[in-house]
């Protein structure tokens, strides 16, 4: 799975749905996988595949990612990135959770309310596994085709699979599973990949606060991710670490009481952007460029009100 930027949308016209499954196929036959099923959603992708060789998915992804923006760069004259840092992926055990996964991608567009039914979304892979369409990117797995004997019998047995919904379970367990990287299929499954990576998959938050130790656990999550919260929701009881002793000829830090303020900052001197302005103004000299183009090239390493600043200073006539 791949998100947009912050949640952002990918797609935008039909055409860019066309251009990423043409180099989601260029792209998968020169990495050499095998995509069983896909959803390509507003902001978000899905795929389900088998790799051929060893990081093949991640070469994947990293070309079809750097391809596509490319595109979408160029299309729309935009600038900058598009997906929301690397994808998230999870190994399958194929004999238990594959076609509850297929099931899982196909449905998005009918959990979404996009459509009703997933044979009226046009960019999925359901209308080739379970209606016969001719599509070139899928590759049928070993499971898909055990449903039946004829293709036929393997595609009426394949809708029928989609006459119910997913539990609740399978849905958490599913995103659970995508969000921490644990393998998903059975325990013994799992401690055989672990063997075989040595190391722990997924299933566990990575690190704990220096010198504090975990002491309980409410049932709701804090209020705003606050450990120290004591509010509404539940909250992470820690035990904080001891002051540390002052050094030779230092006082010791008075200890703030609840709802005691604590010392004012000395107030800051006026600034009002003269430096920023020269330093505009040599910058103009040094890049040869004209005094008035200096904000537009440099505003992001500025501050915002230096540069409207030197803007009305330019057109009153107070720098040439």
């Amino acid at each position: 799975m791949q998100r947009g930027h912050n949640g952002e949308p990918v797609f935008f016209e039909d055409r860019d749905y066309l251009e990423y499954l043409k180099i989601l196929k260029r792209v998968a036959d020169a990495c050499h996988c095998a995509i069983h099923a896909y959803v390509l959603m507003t902001n978000h992708i899905h795929l389900l595949l088998t790799p051929g060789v060893g990081r093949s998915i991640s070469r994947l992804f990293q070309e079809c990612g750097r391809q596509y923006v490319s595109y979408i760069n160029h299309t729309y004259r935009r600038r900058g990135t598009l997906w929301e840092g690397r994808h998230k992926g999870i190994i399958v055990e194929s004999a238990v959770y594959l076609l509850t996964c297929m099931r899982y991608i196909e449905l998005n567009p009918v959990r979404a309310g996009i459509v009703a039914r997933p044979e009226r979304y046009r960019w999925s892979s359901y209308a080739a596994n379970a209606l016969g369409e001719d599509n070139c990117i899928v590759s049928p797995h070993d499971e898909y085709v055990d449903l039946g004997q004829t293709l036929a019998r393997r595609q009426e047995a394949y809708r029928s699979l989609f006459d119910t919904e997913l539990t609740a379970d399978q849905l958490g367990r599913i995103r659970n599973c995508t969000q921490s990287g644990t393998p998903m299929g059975s325990e013994r499954f799992k401690e055989q990949i672990e063997k075989r990576v040595n190391r722990k998959l997924g299933g566990e938050k990575r690190g704990r606060p220096a010198n504090t130790r975990v002491l309980g656990l409410a049932s709701k999550r804090s209020k705003h991710g606050d450990p120290t919260h004591h509010g509404r929701g539940d909250a992470f009881h820690h035990v904080r670490p001891a002051a540390r002793a002052p050094h030779d000829g230092q006082e010791p830090k008075q200890q703030r009481q609840p709802g005691q303020l604590g010392p004012q900052a000395p107030p800051r001197p006026f600034h009002d952007g003269r430096a920023e302005i020269g330093e505009i103004a040599h910058l103009a000299s040094c890049f040869s460029l004209p005094v008035g183009e200096v904000p537009s090239r440099i505003c992001g390493f500025l501050n915002v009100a230096h540069v409207a600043l030197f803007t009305n200073w330019l057109r009153a006539g107070s720098v040439r």
